[in-house]
């Protein structure tokens, strides 16, 4: 991989946590208002994911790939958000199926496999870019 490459690459790390930091905040945010609203925990769920989703697509696009000019289908983000889900779900259940005693533990492996995939899924699929060298 050649320097730049991988310059690029750190970069789009960077951002994508910074950008993963917003969305839980806002996220967070969501759920804690819209549970006080409406005293309903499952749509304070579902608002608070679905203004994640919102968010992180939009800033994916924009900030962490850049894919300007590009068109990127929220189904294909959305496709991924479950593929990357699945993975961090099998994870943690596999985890906890090994080591009962670890849920921490498992929480963050399982947080790490829904990362990398989340973070490759964006980068080769749903924001990829053609004749750009990343």
């Amino acid at each position: 991989m050649s320097s730049l490459r991988k310059a690029e690459l750190l970069r789009q790390l960077r951002r994508f946590s910074l950008v993963g930091l917003l969305n839980t905040s806002i996220g967070y945010f969501v759920i804690i208002l819209v549970q006080h609203l409406t005293g309903r925990p499952i749509l304070a769920n579902v608002a608070g994911y679905a203004a994640g989703l919102a968010f992180s697509f939009v800033l994916y696009r924009v900030y962490v790939f850049e894919a300007k000019g590009e068109r990127s289908h929220p189904l294909k983000f959305v496709s991924a958000f479950i593929v990357a889900y699945s993975a961090n779900m099998l994870v943690l259940t596999e985890m906890l199926a090994i080591r009962p005693d670890l849920p921490y533990l498992a929480q963050v492996l399982a947080s790490v496999a829904y990362l990398a995939v989340m973070f490759t899924m964006s980068k080769l699929w749903v924001f990829r870019q053609r004749n750009r060298v990343t």
